[in-house]
Parts: C-alpha cells; structure tokens; sequence
C-alpha cells in the first residue's frame, strides 16, 4: 500500500513539473518567433525597396526617407561585422553593401540596421591612416599658416616702431636745434650787455707793466688789468675788470679804455 502510494505521488509531482515547464517554455518560444517574424517583415520591405548592390551612401539616404527604417540607427560594418570608424567615412560612403542585419529592441520595434559591407579589415586600417594622415597635414598647414601670419604682423609691428622712433628723433633734433639757436641768442644777448657795461664803466688811467701786486689801483671807478704780454686789442681772454681799491694781480698791468 505504502509502495502504490509513492509511486502516485511520484507521478502526479513529475506531471506537475512538466506542466510548468511547458507553460514557462512556450511564451519564451512565441516570444523568439514573433522576434523572428519582425525581422523577416523587415527584410522583406528592405528587399522591396531594391538597394541590391547599392553604395552606403545611396542606401542610407533611401532609408532615411522610408518611414519603416528612418527611425532606426543605421550602422556601418566591414566584412568581418566590426564597426567602421567615422575617420573612414569618405571611403566607407562609396563602399558597397553585401548584407544587412536587423536589431529590435524588447518591443520587437526595429532598433539598428548594420549594413556590411565587402571592405576587409586590412583597406579599413589603410582609409584610417590615410585620413589621420591628412588630417595631420591640414593641422601642420594650418600651424604654418598661423606662423607666417604672426611673423608678418611682427614685422608690421617691427617698422611702425622704427617709423615711430625716426619721427621721434627728426622731432627731438628739430628741437634741439630751436633750443641751441635760443641759448646762442641769448649768451650774444648777455655779451653785449656785459660788453656795454665794461666799455661804461672803463677807466682812462694807463699804467706802465707791472708784474708785482703793488700799485695800489685808482680809487675811483671801475678799471682794467691785462696780463704781462697782452695789449687792449689782444686783451680777450687774459684781463679782468678791478673795482675801486683792488689790488692789481701778479703778471697783469693797468690798462685805461682805449677805445674800439
């Protein structure tokens, strides 16, 4: 009796397991189908529009303007599914498309579209150091560029400057000018005048040469001492005025005014 039971139990438990599993396994089976039902919706209205041997190009711009795919993200791959790099662009546009493969998000909506292309991984590294190599040429250019404009504005800065500074001195030599021919009036100004005093105030008295301190001097009114050797003519230089009661000065001789 025990034995009849444990085997019912047995039995009922291993219907009940598989009960469960086929009701868990079938929404994941309908689930798979309708993804693959999607996708082969998909590609038929891919195939409709006939981009058969299209360029990426050609075949992205028809799809952005189909309202099945131009919410979908078009993506571009080589032969071998990996991902080209955007540095390959202008190679990759003109590049022809083998075979596309379909994304769907958890609703089943189209998500990606990859087209592959035949480009092999070997010509997508060659476009990748063409284009960093051109883009390192426009770099260096432009940095070129930048030098020659800066060393071309030095050097317009460089000759104002020195414009600048020509004018500067022309400027400054052009007052100076001004002012020695100033000081050279006035020093023939102040001449005149001290010459204009000395010939009023000159005394008429003439002294014999002298080489000694005496003599005493005239008491009155201004008088001349001319050194030893000088006459009145060739007195510049070498006599002095002497005011009343100075002495005459060792080596010079009284000298009176004798005119011119």
């Amino acid at each position: 009796m025990y034995k009849r039971l444990t085997k019912f139990w047995s039995l009922m438990l291993l219907s009940i397991i598989l009960g469960i599993g086929s009701v868990v396994s079938s929404p994941l089976s309908a689930n798979n189908s309708s993804t693959h039902t999607n996708t082969q919706q998909y590609e038929k209205k891919f195939k409709k529009l006939h981009l058969k041997n299209k360029n990426v190009k050609q075949i992205k711009k028809t799809l952005k303007k189909n309202p099945t795919f131009k919410k979908a993200t078009i993506k571009v791959t080589d032969s071998k599914t990996n991902l080209l790099p955007s540095v390959a662009s202008l190679h990759v546009n003109s590049a022809k498309v083998s075979t596309e493969k379909f994304k769907l998000d958890k609703q089943g909506k189209l998500k990606v579209i990859y087209l592959v292309t035949k480009i092999s991984p070997a010509k997508v590294k060659l476009a990748v150091v063409a284009s960093e190599s051109a883009e390192s040429s426009s770099k260096q250019a432009a940095a070129e560029s930048s030098s020659r404009y800066a060393a071309s504005q030095s050097a317009s800065i460089a000759a104002s400057e020195s414009e600048a500074a020509s004018i500067s001195a022309s400027v400054a030599y052009s007052q100076s000018i001004v002012e020695s021919q100033s000081i050279s009036e006035s020093q023939a100004v102040a001449q005149s005048q001290q010459q204009a005093a000395q010939n009023a105030t000159v005394t008429t008295s003439v002294q014999s040469p002298s080489t000694g301190n005496n003599g005493g001097g005239v008491q009155t009114g201004s008088h001349w001492e001319i050194e030893d050797g000088y006459d009145w003519s060739t007195r510049r230089g070498h006599s002095h005025i002497k005011q009343p009661g100075e002495p005459l000065d060792p080596g010079y001789h009284w000298q009176a005014y004798a005119g011119g």
